[in-house]
């Protein structure tokens, strides 16, 4: 049974600060953090010359039966290990970590010795709630955590990003919130599908926590206020979460979920997990490139992969920002990213590639400066020509009429349309990838055309993939519509290699009624998403008479969930966002620093379209006139997704019908 023990809550506080002054006392030190007595059980070492910004707090305490020679009578989990400190700190990512992570007396040759799990909350590197959860039938007579008195050191000072993230939280007392077309022949492989939770149309609370460690620290950190970017949820990690974090960098690994599943949490973890020191050599990734979709999705989640990733092995890429760094384009670009079926089709690498030849053959690439952009050109001319007379390029039922779609070079090349276009002309131009990684890990996967996967696959030199996402969330009609497509598509696996599809139908993020109503788009075979939160707001629905009213009425329902949430994030998300820009000036909002947020009084909101706001999160959400959302293969993606963005209250805002779907749901509810 799990209780909170808050008797011990001021030495765990006293202790971690005094840890996070070592931390910060090493890193001034250009040699190497070791200890050799303990490579036992960390592995290898991590190097110093970190930052305070990338320090992260100690997440858990665990106390054993026994005085281990190494690690004591008990010993601590940090974001990383620590020697010569007055007590054992283990990384989270060590293998005797998962004695922790993974309450199993198999996990690791010390669990038989576990007597109690101690999960340690922080806010912003304090430790705010302790929690214990003792081994059945132990006596509470033990002490492994028995306390002495300390010398306590003033709090870290902050610095940059991270003074500025304490100063916009003030006035909150909760914990950081958790969250827990041409083809490539390839053998057959047989693909599975993993549910990581009990299945069934009845599912009870109980049966929703089943398999979970300490519930009430994450029933604390799901009720605390949402932050801009996504924070330390090392400290409730899930025995189901840790599992897909540390499978073998050897084995394709696909994760499916619904909204607020923790994918993204698998993801970035995973990462770190596969480059981090403590790996063996051999097991280890040298260098690792996470993908996902968009600018802002970096923003949520750069801060936490800087906290995880000791040695800087991770490359942290939004999709399109990557694609223009290949194609080395600097300028503005125009329009969205979305073009046609055939602008991301798997056969332009094939007509790109034989162009290249022809060209380089004909005569030498351009060097020097403004070469690139003078190559390009050269290529792009090339294949919307059909090639030349001297050198005809064969074209065949989807590329004939396709090159005559082309607008000339000077258009295309400032369209964001044709960015994955030019991303794999250069690749063409290049031969190979500047850079190869061990392993790729896409977040949001479900939304990668066939053009974009041959560009992510060339720079993946060992075939490694991780692959998250949600094929309900899909925004358009691209790319493969199943994970054993893409898995094809990518040859991932072997004659012998069973690639499971791992379903994760636990929900952390959005409370049940949120979800009742998001997944009322869905198929009803696919309605099967439950949250951890069973109880919150139902969904306010108002509709406003005139077309006029709709975007002032959407900004008072903004304000009236940052009233409802100080400390918190909202956001209001639309698919046309001129007019509500209007709008926020004429009720005294003006344009903040950052882009998309705006300011009041001290109060920060979000306005977002429905690319922007992937793969982040929100305390509360409006989403304003959902007819307005584009729909695809009879789904509306991009209105589910924005949907289930709000963590704790969503509204809704419309003058035009809402979709049928939503107006059926509302109409029963």
């Amino acid at each position: 049974m799990t209780s909170e023990n808050t008797d011990d809550l001021a030495y765990e506080a006293a202790t971690n600060r005094r840890y996070l002054t070592a931390l910060e006392a090493r890193l001034s030190r250009a040699v190497p953090i070791a200890l050799a007595a303990n490579e036992k059980w960390v592995g290898h070492t991590p190097r110093s010359g970190l930052s305070y910004d990338q320090l992260g707090p100690l997440v858990a305490r665990v106390g054993l039966d026994v005085q281990d020679e190494h690690l004591g009578a008990s010993f601590y989990v940090g974001a990383r290990w620590l020697s010569d400190f007055d007590h054992a700190v283990v990384s989270w990512d060590a293998p005797v970590a998962k004695v922790f992570y993974e309450p199993d007396v198999d996990s690791h040759e010390i669990a038989r010795h576990v007597v109690v799990r101690r999960t340690l909350l922080e806010r912003r590197n304090d430790i705010v709630k302790v929690y214990d959860e003792w081994l059945a039938n132990t006596s509470r007579d033990a002490a492994p955590f028995a306390r002495r008195r300390l010398d306590v050191p003033a709090a870290p000072v902050p610095s940059g990003r991270r003074a500025k993230r304490r100063e916009a939280a003030k006035g909150t007392d909760a914990s950081t919130p958790a969250d827990p077309a041409g083809s490539h022949e390839s053998s057959p492989r047989t693909f599975e599908t993993s549910v990581m939770m009990p299945t069934g149309p009845a599912r009870t609370e109980e049966t929703l926590r089943r398999g979970m460690r300490s519930v009430e620290a994450v029933d604390y950190a799901l009720r605390a206020p949402r932050a801009a970017a996504l924070t330390s949820v090392l400290a409730t990690l899930q025995p189901d979460q840790y599992r897909l974090v540390t499978r073998s960098a050897a084995e394709p690994l696909v994760v499916q979920g619904h909204p607020g599943t923790g994918k993204t949490i698998v993801a970035i973890h995973r990462a770190a997990y596969l480059v981090s020191p403590e790996r063996p050599t051999d097991e280890r990734v040298d260098r690792l490139l996470l993908l996902g979709p968009t600018d802002e999705w970096v923003r949520h989640v750069d801060d936490i992969v800087k906290t995880l990733d000791i040695e800087r092995r991770v490359s942290v890429k939004s999709i399109p920002a990557w694609f223009r760094e290949i194609a080395q384009i600097n300028h503005a670009l125009s329009g969205e990213l979305d073009g046609s079926v055939t602008d991301v089709g798997q056969f332009i690498k094939n007509l790109f590639d034989r162009g290249a030849r022809a060209c380089r053959e004909d005569q030498p690439w351009a060097t020097g400066p403004g070469a690139r952009m003078k190559n390009l050109e050269r290529l792009y001319d090339y294949v919307r020509g059909g090639g030349t007379i001297a050198s005809p390029l064969k074209l065949g039922e989807i590329s004939g009429p396709w090159v005559k779609t082309l607008p000339t070079f000077g258009a295309a090349i400032r369209r964001r349309r044709y960015l994955p276009l030019f991303a794999q002309a250069s690749l063409s131009i290049m031969g190979q990838p500047v850079r190869r990684f061990g392993h790729i890990v896409v977040d949001e996967a479900q939304d990668v055309a066939g053009l974009e996967w041959e560009i992510i696959r060339a720079h993946n030199g060992a075939n490694g993939w991780t692959l998250v996402g949600d094929m309900n969330q899909r925004r358009h009609d691209f790319g493969a519509t199943s994970w054993s497509q893409v898995l094809d598509r990518l040859s991932a696996g072997s004659d012998t290699t069973r690639v499971t599809t791992h379903v994760i139908e636990r929900g952390y993020r959005s409370t049940q009624p949120i979800l009742d109503f998001a997944k009322a788009l869905l198929p009803r075979s696919e309605r099967s998403a439950q949250s951890l939160q069973q109880a919150g707001p139902a969904p306010k629905v108002t509709r406003a008479s005139r077309s006029a009213e709709r975007d002032p009425l959407a900004i008072r329902e903004a304000e009236r969930l940052l009233a409802a949430y100080p400390g918190g994030t909202v956001a209001v998300i639309a698919v046309e966002q001129r007019s509500l820009e209007q709008s926020l000036l004429s009720a005294g909002w003006r344009r903040s620093e950052r882009q998309g947020d705006w300011q009041k009084e001290g109060r920060l909101l979000a306005l977002r379209d429905a690319e922007a706001a992937r793969g982040v999160e929100f305390d509360a959400v409006v989403v304003v006139e959902p007819g307005a959302f584009p729909r695809n293969l009879a789904r509306v993606g991009p209105l589910y997704t924005s949907l289930t963005r709000a963590n704790r209250e969503l509204a809704v805002v419309h003058h035009q019908a809402l979709p049928d779907e939503l107006r059926r749901h509302s109409r029963h509810h």
